[in-house]
């Protein structure tokens, strides 16, 4: 099982493609096409990462 900083780090990196993906979009030339690519492909990220915070949340913290 990956450890919460391993999960953090994973999120992390997600979270920077997703952010790429973004700032991709904001190009003037975009074609409707490739609009709709980063729109799927950020959608698909953003449930990645919904689903990587609920895993994150569901494990057995300790506390001290």
């Amino acid at each position: 099982m990956k450890s919460a900083q391993e999960r953090f780090a994973d999120l992390t990196a997600l979270l920077e493609d997703l952010h790429g993906l973004a700032v991709e979009g904001r190009q003037p030339d975009l074609s409707e096409d490739i609009s709709k690519a980063l729109c799927a492909h950020l959608a698909t990220g953003l449930t990645r990462g919904k689903r990587q915070i609920a895993s994150i949340q569901r494990l057995p913290w300790r506390t001290t």
